[in-house]
């Protein structure tokens, strides 16, 4: 998986509601932005900056502007400043970005969006943002079939046959003396997390399978 970025760019759209006058006008836009960790990255705090545009029923022109929040990733909540350049004024925003589906509500990493302004009338977008670097969480879950990362062994439903616990063998045998930090060279000194790895795989299938071997497969 390698270090995460440091700057991680995202990009999104929005549907919303301008309440700011006398009637609610109804409109949408995109934006685009950039989010930087101010801490370690495992306490999920940090600044981001975007731009939008976009447009509202009855308004002429282009509606855009610019905003800097603070952002705590663990509770899924940003705070900060949105400038209008049509209307030339600020507000304060308060926004939720919820993470609804694993691998993003429509694939590569898109989270529900949720924008409050209450300095404009209680004003309110909803849409979706999605993380424009590459990053794991724009990838859905493994095949719960598959015992080698990346690859399907079997069709879903058919029975376990000699050669794929023969495979699903040899694939547990060198993840677990990769995990215990011993390589096939070592001359077995894995072998006691390579035991427990045994151990998970009969429970799984509940057939015993031959993993060690007097020779690296």
């Amino acid at each position: 998986m390698g270090m995460p970025p440091t700057w991680k760019p995202f990009t999104g759209g929005y549907c919303a509601v301008d309440r700011s006058d006398d009637e609610n006008r109804p409109g949408g836009g995109a934006f685009v932005g950039i989010y930087k960790d101010l801490v370690p990255s495992l306490a999920g705090f940090g600044a981001s900056a975007e731009g939008y545009a976009g447009g509202y029923s009855g308004v002429a022109g282009l509606n855009g502007g610019v905003r800097a929040l603070a952002e705590l990733r663990g509770i899924f909540l940003k705070v900060g400043i949105d400038y209008d350049f049509q209307r030339q004024d600020t507000s304060t925003i308060i926004s939720f970005t919820l993470p609804i589906r694993r691998g993003g509500i429509f694939g590569y990493g898109t989270h529900l969006r949720v924008d409050w302004l209450p300095d404009r009338g209680n004003s309110w977008a909803v849409g979706v943002q999605s993380r424009s670097s590459r990053t794991w969480a724009r990838r859905g879950r493994a095949t719960p079939t598959s015992p080698c990362r990346g690859r399907r062994s079997r069709p879903p439903g058919q029975r376990w046959t000699p050669g794929w616990r023969r495979r699903c063998a040899r694939c547990a045998r060198r993840r677990a003396l990769w995990a215990s930090g011993h390589g096939p060279s070592d001359n077995g000194r894995g072998v006691g997390s390579a035991r427990l790895m045994l151990l998970l795989v009969q429970g799984a299938h509940g057939t015993p399978l031959q993993i060690f071997s007097s020779s690296t497969p």
